[in-house]
């Protein structure tokens, strides 16, 4: 008899704690979205009108009770509305930025080689990046070394990373 009880627990509506942390979850949805460049908003699926009036009027907004309470109106309004595809839509532009931050790093570790090692580090790049011109980055290497030698500020430095960049790019 105990062991059919215990098999209905499936069936149980979520605990009062769930329930608070869904709702906590889509409250920190709003804020995000409320929070986000207009053109990255403009990206994500918002399907319903008032969401979209009522993230317009939170960024408006500037006493700081007067907003929290729009979010939480919001967060309330979200739960009424599927959020998968905007999570979805959130989650790819995140991996979207640690891949161009990723780049990022990748272009200023090859330029802080290239600076230590010379003709050896960019061989090693144009090996690897065959897109990437030689004679462009041993000319742009040698004037960021006069450059540094005499204190001038480091345009060639600069330029130098684009140039990597722009070869990671192709």
């Amino acid at each position: 008899m105990q062991d059919e009880e215990w098999d209905d627990w499936d069936d149980l509506p979520p605990s009062k704690s769930a329930v608070k942390r869904q709702l906590a979850e889509l409250t920190d949805l709003a804020r995000v979205l409320v929070e986000l460049p207009q053109k990255r908003l403009d990206q994500i699926p918002i399907d319903d009108e008032t969401l979209q009036e009522g993230i317009e009027l939170a960024r408006r907004i500037t006493a700081n009770s007067g907003r929290k309470r729009q979010i939480q109106f919001l967060g309330k309004r979200l739960r009424s509305l599927d959020t998968t595809a905007i999570v979805a839509a959130l989650n790819r532009e995140h991996e979207t930025d640690k891949e161009a931050a990723h780049k990022h790093h990748t272009a200023e570790r090859w330029r802080d080689e290239i600076m230590a090692d010379g003709m050896n580090a960019i061989n090693a790049f144009v090996g690897e990046f065959q897109q990437a011109e030689r004679s462009q980055l041993r000319g742009l290497w040698q004037q960021a070394q006069k450059e540094r030698s005499k204190g001038a500020p480091p345009a060639s430095y600069r330029k130098l990373y684009k140039a990597i960049f722009s070869a990671l790019d192709a």
